[in-house]
């Protein structure tokens, strides 16, 4: 279903990337590129891969190594705990462990985090609109009807932001690799609230 999802909101949704160098300053220079997307959800990864497809970016389909059961090269640090608990996982994510295992295998290797989000409409102290603004982007939850809706409304005016790049072998440190990967995981999650902060102003949410 993942491809019709994308078929569905190629369609549809008008994505502009920032920064505006970002395709010249992601196109494969022969790193190895994970993009960490700040949340699960569908529909980002969906923008996310119609935009690789446009703009010639790394690919999904790639093996970031030769070992067997590797994921492609994209995850997210924004899972919950449950469907009433909304705080995060404490469980890293799958590809980031094994890339983490990866990495103390074998002291040559080495990937780069690219801190991905994606915003459907514009920030709300820049919306125009007071219906478009229900639905502009903001630091709540979203739920899947929510996100449809937004997608919906807000989905000519969506920007994918790509964070800079940050080694894997910058963040690993001297202990064992579920606490690395876990420690990996709230860094690249505190990135992704920062790049958000930047974007969209602070979380009032509380």
């Amino acid at each position: 279903m993942e491809w019709l999802l994308r078929w569905l909101l190629g369609l549809w949704v008008r994505t502009s990337l920032r920064p505006d160098d970002a395709a010249e300053r992601l196109r494969d220079d022969g790193a190895n590129k994970c993009y960490v997307l700040e949340r699960h959800s569908a529909s980002d990864l969906a923008v996310l891969s119609n935009a690789i497809n446009r703009n010639d970016l790394p690919a999904l389909d790639r093996k970031l190594t030769g070992r067997r059961g590797v994921d492609r090269p994209v995850f997210d640090v924004g899972r919950r705990r449950g469907f009433w608990d909304a705080a995060p996982q404490l469980k890293p994510p799958r590809t980031l462990l094994m890339l983490v295992r990866a990495a103390h295998a074998n002291p040559s290797f080495d990937v780069l985090f690219v801190p991905t989000a994606v915003y459907w409409g514009r920030a709300p102290q820049k919306e125009g609109s007071w219906f478009r603004l229900l639905f502009a982007e903001t630091w709540t939850l979203t739920s899947r009807l929510r996100r449809f809706v937004a997608v919906l409304i807000n989905g000519r005016d969506t920007m994918l932001e790509f964070g800079e790049p940050i080694s894997l072998r910058s963040l690993l440190e001297d202990e064992a690799v579920p606490a690395q990967a876990r420690r990996v995981t709230r860094v690249l999650r505190g990135v992704l609230r920062q790049q958000r902060a930047t974007r969209i102003g602070p979380d009032m949410s509380h």
